[in-house]
Order: C-alpha cells, then sequence, then structure tokens
C-alpha cells in the first residue's frame, strides 16, 4: 500500500479576522476534499 503523499500548507491570518477555530474548519475541509479526490 502507498502512503499519501503530503502537502505542506502554511496558513496566516490576522486574529482580528479568524481564530484557531476557523482555520481548523478550514483544514479540516481541505483534508475532506483532498481524501475525496484521492479515493477517485
Amino acid at each position: 500500500m502507498t502512503p499519501h503523499p503530503k502537502l505542506p500548507l502554511a496558513v496566516q491570518v490576522h486574529h482580528a479576522v479568524c481564530d484557531g477555530f476557523h482555520v481548523s474548519r478550514l483544514i479540516n475541509e481541505l483534508q475532506s476534499w483532498l481524501d475525496a479526490f484521492l479515493a477517485q
């Protein structure tokens, strides 16, 4: 079984606009999208 490739990701946000909750939602959505893409 081939391991999934790794994609480096850096996120920079201003705390007045976004916090860790929003960043975690973004990362979770991105992970879900990539999992679905790789499952094809």
